[in-house]
């Protein structure tokens, strides 16, 4: 037992008890005024009296004496007795005639009279915690068949048994469990003691169960500080009956109340000097007894799903996730997904997974409005100098921005690198559907994929620019080809050009030479031109007249 409680047997602190009570709205009877026996009543089926305080009706009336409004009071009651979970079971139940509903209350009154007034064997929550109150050794048998039958009682008894048992009883259960957990840190290696003590520690925590079935119970658990921690204790891969119960209460648990779980199972963790998700680790490689595999195995994964799923925050959910794969599970999935025969670890595996990639999901819209709020480079690294300021991570944030400092300064080249370093960036935050990389291990950076990304970045940014661009390049090739075969053509122009005055030079030059590449200008018709003078004569004198 641990230390700074009441030994079995002591005085209870019932100031302590009653404030929480009182948050409840429920005052709840000591044990003398529950043993206070009242006066003689006729136990005939039209004399049954009302023995519920809480109905305010008069003890000792008869049933046939009540109302309609004292019969409808205690038909609520009983309703509420009956832990009833959905208001539509309770609304078919109002409909029903009053003369069905005398008949239930009476049924009802005549059960509950019989289980408080029984003198055979353990019936009362009372006489429970007497015994559980009691300097039992943990292998006492006896204890084991006060544990066994307080399960059963709780199971088949109405609420206000519960409320009768009360905080008293589930500190006699708690204070059973530490002295199991007391007794295992001291004789585990002991054979003798494992028949009993594992049994009644799993009734122990069938109990719990039993107790929680109900809005009373799970108030009463929660109020304590301890409960759940000290039942988190019973997570033990050596003893997996003990700890598929414990798996599935506090899983069902952490629907309700997640921080409190959480909790429980670090201070349980601590107290152990162990990983805090450890044994349910341990829990997933066990592989010894085939029938017990199929049970655990799917609890372990349910308890992860809902340790996960069951909180609102998502980064709370992204570092539990994260923390359990690196605490053991990534090894374990691979084999867990070649379990075959086992439905329940299937569907299990399904909602790990379902639920991994939908928080991926929510973490890239996150970053999507990180984009669209956070457009300032100022502001950005304004806030991030202030998250890595003092902390161990800011020397290799100044190491970051000093290899920044060294990308050169040519402005196309810079914009590349800083888009290479944006996609290397992405692929180690946003790694792994959300999952944190290895850090054991070699980082694996797909560069290829991160330089087609670019790539296509690039097309995707200046698609409509490289478009106008090919037209203007197509429409410029189109106009050189027409104008080298103009060229062509003026090229072979004047070789024949060449040519001919190449012949007409061999030929000699004068008036006569032959110009028929460049043809004289036709005359209009008319008569012939005159004859040309006559050459000079002699001596320069006038030509000699014609004969």
């Amino acid at each position: 037992m641990s230390e700074g409680k009441p030994p079995p047997g002591g005085k209870k602190e019932k100031e302590k008890k009653g404030g929480f009570f009182e948050k409840i709205g429920f005052t709840p009877r000591t044990t003398k005024e529950r043993e206070r026996p009242g006066p003689p009543i006729s136990r005939s089926s039209d004399q049954l009296s009302l023995e519920s305080e809480e109905s305010g009706i008069e003890i000792g009336v008869p049933i046939t004496e009540l109302t309609d409004q004292d019969i409808h009071t205690e038909f609520e009651n009983m309703l509420d007795d009956m832990n009833l979970t959905g208001e539509e079971q309770k609304k078919r139940m109002r409909q029903l005639p009053m003369d069905k509903k005398k008949d239930l209350v009476k049924q009802y009154m005549k059960k509950r009279s019989s289980t408080y007034q029984s003198g055979h064997g353990l019936t009362k929550p009372s006489e429970f915690i007497h015994e559980l109150r009691k300097s039992f050794h943990i292998t006492d048998p006896h204890l084991l068949h006060v544990i066994e039958s307080l399960r059963v009682c709780l199971a088949s008894n109405p609420v206000s048994w519960v409320r009768a048992f009360g905080a008293d009883g589930l500190e006699g259960i708690l204070l059973t469990l530490e002295m199991c957990y007391d007794y295992d840190l001291k004789h585990f290696d002991d054979p003798s003691y494992k028949d009993t003590t594992i049994k009644i520690q799993l009734e122990c925590v069938r109990c719990l169960k039993m107790f929680m079935n109900n809005k009373f119970g799970i108030q009463t658990t929660l109020g304590r500080d301890d409960s759940l921690t000290i039942l988190a204790r019973s997570l033990n891969p050596r003893k997996p009956l003990v700890m598929i119960d414990t798996l599935k209460l506090l899983a069902a648990v952490a629907l309700i109340n997640h921080h409190k779980v959480l909790e429980a199972v670090t201070v349980s963790g601590e107290l152990t000097n162990q990983f805090r998700f450890a044994p349910v680790i341990e829990g997933l490689a066990i592989d010894e007894n085939l029938t017990l595999t199929a049970q655990l195995k799917p609890a372990c994964m349910q308890f992860i799903n809902s340790i996960i799923s069951s909180s609102d925050d998502l980064d709370l959910k992204l570092h539990l996730r994260n923390e359990i794969i690196r605490g053991g599970l990534k090894e374990q999935l691979p084999e867990l997904e070649k379990v075959e025969n086992m439905d329940d670890l299937a569907i299990q595996l399904r909602v790990f997974h379902d639920h991994k990639d939908l928080d991926y999901e929510e973490l890239q819209h996150r970053f999507g409005d990180i984009k669209v709020e956070l457009d300032e480079s100022n502001v950005v690294f304004d806030l991030i100098q202030n998250s890595v300021q003092d902390t161990p991570c800011d020397k290799q944030y100044l190491s970051i921005l000093q290899h920044l400092l060294l990308i050169r300064d040519d402005a196309p080249i810079r914009n590349h690198y800083f888009r290479l370093i944006e996609e290397c960036v992405s692929q180690i935050v946003l790694n792994r559907n959300g999952l944190d990389p290895d850090f054991h291990r070699k980082f694996e950076l797909d560069v290829d994929i991160a330089i087609e990304n670019i790539v296509d970045k690039i097309h995707q940014e200046g698609g409509e620019e490289s478009e106008e661009v090919k037209l203007k390049l197509e429409s410029a090739l189109t106009a050189q080809q027409e104008a080298e075969a103009k060229v062509a053509k003026y090229e072979e122009k004047l070789q024949e050009c060449e040519g001919k005055i190449k012949e007409l030079k061999e030929k000699g030059s004068g008036v006569g030479m032959d110009c028929s590449p460049f043809k004289p200008v036709a005359r209009p018709a008319g008569p012939p031109p005159p004859p040309p003078p006559p050459p000079p004569g002699p001596g320069g004198g006038p030509p000699p007249p014609p004969p």
